[in-house]
């Protein structure tokens, strides 16, 4: 009935029974597909979203996030940065210069993104991974936890070790 001291007001059916009421939501799932995949349930029932960024993150003026998302506790976004729609940047992590995070993407806690990069949608990096700067991660890859990122990932990849190798497709 309740989590953290907050009422549970009920389940999917609820949401769409009050689809048309003055309610946000947003989806803590950290799952890239998942979260995807209840978004796009979600969306067709006029479902509307919000951006939660906690107070102490530091960002500047020119960083845009999109609907959904969820920045945590201890993040630095620098500058020239495009977030996309329900993204997750977990506790601790660093986003440089003039990176584009596309939708969907999970950066978990203490992955630092070095600038110029582009993360390609529905992404999932495992904490601790440091990549250096003008990288290009592709779409649906994988990036395991303590990973060092020195090139350029395709499509559909698991990329694991220091440096970070090309384990398999998925």
């Amino acid at each position: 009935t309740k989590v953290e001291n907050l009422p549970i007001l009920g389940t999917v059916d609820w949401i769409f029974s009050n689809s048309e009421s003055n309610i946000f939501y947003v989806i803590a799932i950290g799952d890239c597909k998942i979260r995807e995949s209840i978004v796009k349930k979600l969306k067709n029932e006029n479902i509307r979203f919000q951006t939660i960024i906690h107070p102490s993150v530091i960002k500047s003026e020119s960083v845009e996030i999109g609907e959904g998302s969820i920045i945590q506790a201890g993040c630095i976004l620098t500058v020239n940065i495009k977030i996309g729609k329900h993204v997750h940047i977990n506790i601790k992590s660093t986003v440089g210069h003039d990176c584009i995070i596309k939708d969907f993407v999970t950066l978990n806690p203490g992955v630092h993104v070095n600038g110029d990069i582009l993360i390609g949608k529905g992404s999932f990096v495992g904490s601790g991974a440091i990549m250096k700067d003008e990288i290009k991660i592709g779409e649906k890859s994988t990036i395991g936890a303590g990973t060092v990122l020195i090139n350029d990932v395709p499509e559909s990849s698991l990329v694991v070790g220091v440096p970070g190798k090309i384990k398999k497709r998925i």
